[in-house]
């Protein structure tokens, strides 16, 4: 929903997105889930392609008016890291604010599966840009 409300609105000063979604297309081909998660909202991807666009974050990230970090597990099957470095790339390109901030082996829920360090770092990075855009 972070990247969802970048591009919607400004009642925010910054965003965070764990994992999120920007581009509903890529997501229904790529997910581990398969064609159960999405498709039932929007039809089959490759026959709705406009819906998908216009419900996808990426679609608005010319709006974005805030600055956006992103956190995103580089073994996420569930949202692949492809879904934050789309949305980190259309933004970066228009000379946005943002950052990425993936981390090797991570998972989609990373629920303790990564180790102390990488939840202290993800702990560190959300802080240190609350305390630079709050």
């Amino acid at each position: 929903m972070g990247m969802w409300a970048a591009g919607h609105n400004d009642r925010f000063k910054t965003l965070i997105a764990g994992a999120g979604i920007a581009d509903l297309m890529t997501m229904a081909m790529s997910t581990d889930v398969g064609l159960s998660f999405i498709p039932p909202y929007f039809g089959d991807p490759l026959t709705h392609q406009s819906d998908y666009s216009a419900h996808s974050p990426l679609s608005f990230v010319q709006n974005v008016t805030v600055p956006v970090l992103l956190l995103h597990g580089d073994a996420d099957t569930r949202v692949p890291t492809l879904q934050s470095r789309l949305f980190y790339a259309a933004l970066h390109e228009r000379g946005k604010t943002a950052r990425f901030i993936h981390y090797p082996g991570a998972p989609h829920w990373f629920g303790g599966s990564v180790g102390l360090d990488t939840e202290i770092d993800v702990q560190q990075q959300v802080l240190s840009w609350l305390q630079k855009y709050l």
